[in-house]
């Protein structure tokens, strides 16, 4: 049988909290989103594989860079014309095509 000893350590969201000086609200939603916690009836606890998870978990994913737009094979970054041409062709594309006009018979 075990003893008392081997137990892991557990900590409570506050205490973690206080430690990150984030709010506990927080640390209980990202805890929930990652996966990064032990649900023991109403309360939440975390070891220390938990809360090294929580660390990564907020680790802030690199950006890749963006390039450039091309337009038909042209940036219009250097050519303001073109840039007009095409945002003004992109409304009319999305434009509602209107109803021809009625053709009826007239008076007189």
């Amino acid at each position: 049988m075990s003893s008392i000893d081997e137990l892991p350590d557990l900590f409570t969201a506050s205490q973690i909290a206080a430690r990150f000086g984030i709010s506990e609200r927080r640390l209980r939603e990202d805890a929930r989103k990652s996966g990064h916690c032990r649900i023991i009836g109403r309360k939440m606890m975390f070891g220390a594989d938990d809360v090294a998870g929580l660390t990564e978990f907020w680790k802030p994913v690199p950006q890749v860079p963006r390039q450039p737009t091309q337009l038909n094979g042209a940036n219009p970054r250097g050519d303001y014309v073109q840039l007009l041409a095409v945002r003004r062709m992109d409304e009319l594309s999305k434009a509602k095509p209107t109803k021809p006009a009625a053709r009826g018979r007239g008076k007189g």
